[in-house]
C-alpha cells in the first residue's frame, strides 16, 4: 500500500482550492494508493478552511492566521507527519 500526502496552503481562495481538491478527488488511482490531503490556511476572511470541511470530509484543515505559501507548507508537512504517514 502507498500512501500519499497531497499539502495545500490557501488563503482567501475558498473557489479556486474547492476546484483544486474536486480536480484532485477525482483522479483516478490505482487501489494501492492511499490518498490523505492536508491544508493549512493563512487566517482566510472568505471562509475557505470552513468550505474545505463542509465539501470534503477527508482533508484534514489547520488554520494558522499569519502563515504565508513556505510556512504553510512546512506546518502542512508537519501535520501529515503527525498523522502517523508514513509517507
Amino acid at each position: 500500500m502507498i500512501r500519499i500526502a497531497a499539502l495545500l496552503t490557501t488563503y482567501n481562495r475558498k473557489e479556486k482550492t474547492l476546484r483544486c481538491l474536486t480536480s484532485l478527488y477525482s483522479l483516478k488511482m490505482p487501489d494501492s494508493m492511499i490518498l490523505d490531503v492536508f491544508a493549512v490556511d493563512g487566517g482566510s476572511s472568505d471562509s475557505t478552511p470552513e468550505a474545505i470541511g463542509t465539501s470534503f470530509l477527508d482533508v484534514s484543515v489547520s488554520v494558522h492566521p499569519g502563515l504565508f505559501w513556505a510556512g504553510g507548507m512546512i506546518q502542512a508537512w508537519k501535520d501529515a507527519l503527525a498523522s502517523g504517514g508514513p509517507f
